[in-house]
């Protein structure tokens, strides 16, 4: 089964001040509210299929049976959100642009992805990455039927215009 997507549903101390955040500085839109008038507001905000919900830090205090909910609460150390965008510098901009400080900027990483990392304003601990490049997919077997029809159209159009495509040696070349 290959249907699932991600919603996180994060607590935090004030819905509007966050809601502000994922929209202004990520660029998500708000896709649902409900219980503004009874002051419980939970917010729902989309930015393609990354879903994220906004509630209130209260509302775990009616679902901790026997412990302290600010422990609950808190953002977890040991995690971050990792949210894949197709240009990762424009998204870097937007958020320098918002004043909103970056806590590491863009960083060409050794498996090929180019990130920046930020903290929410509830401080949980975001990574903004560029998407997995097609090779590494490859080799994780993780290709999808519309890479593979990209990636098969860029290889026609570069061989339509006489040019090989750039072949970089992987580890069944070297053991040739």
């Amino acid at each position: 089964m290959r249907d699932m997507t991600v919603r996180f549903e994060l607590f935090v101390d004030d819905t509007g001040h966050a809601t502000e955040f994922y929209r202004d500085v990520l660029g998500f839109e708000v896709t649902a509210e409900f219980g503004a008038a009874a002051g419980s507001t939970y917010v729902e905000l989309r930015n393609g299929d990354a879903i994220i919900g906004l509630q209130p830090a209260q509302a775990l205090e009616r679902g901790v049976p026997d412990g302290d909910p600010a422990v609950f609460r808190s953002p977890p150390s040991g995690v971050e959100l990792v949210l894949e965008v197709g240009d990762v510098e424009a998204y870097r901009a937007r958020a320098r642009a918002s004043g909103y400080p970056v806590v590491a900027d863009l960083e060409e990483r050794p498996w090929g992805e180019l990130d920046f990392r930020l903290r929410d304003p509830d401080g949980y601990y975001l990574r903004i990455t560029s998407r997995r490049s097609p090779r590494y997919q490859r080799q994780l077997g993780a290709l999808t039927l519309h890479e593979l029809q990209a990636e098969r159209c860029s290889l026609e159009s570069l061989s339509r215009a006489g040019q090989q495509p750039e072949h970089v040696a992987d580890d069944e070349d070297r053991a040739s």
